[in-house]
């Protein structure tokens, strides 16, 4: 992690809690997910020689390693619903 991004999360933390961490061009909710993440899964080669796609790394494959972070330390199932909610 970078300082300037451990910055953001520490102001995160004393400030304005429901702020956007990822934001669009205008500031404000991102509707649509640009073609980046897919660029740099092929780039660090995340995909490479994974011939089932339900192992490859798609965006998607973050909401799930969040949701088993949670559920490893002890998260309630219940929270991690409410976390998780489709916004």
């Amino acid at each position: 992690m970078t300082d300037e991004v451990k910055a953001m999360f520490e102001a995160k933390e004393k400030g304005k809690p429901n702020e956007l961490v990822f934001k669009s061009r205008k500031g404000g909710k991102i509707k649509e997910i640009s073609n980046a993440f897919d660029k740099v899964v092929k780039t660090l080669g995340f995909n490479e020689g994974i011939t089932d796609r339900r192992n490859k790394v798609v965006f998607h494959s973050l909401r799930h390693t969040f949701a088993s972070w949670l559920a490893i330390n002890g998260t309630p199932i219940y929270t991690i619903q409410k976390l998780l909610r489709r916004v």
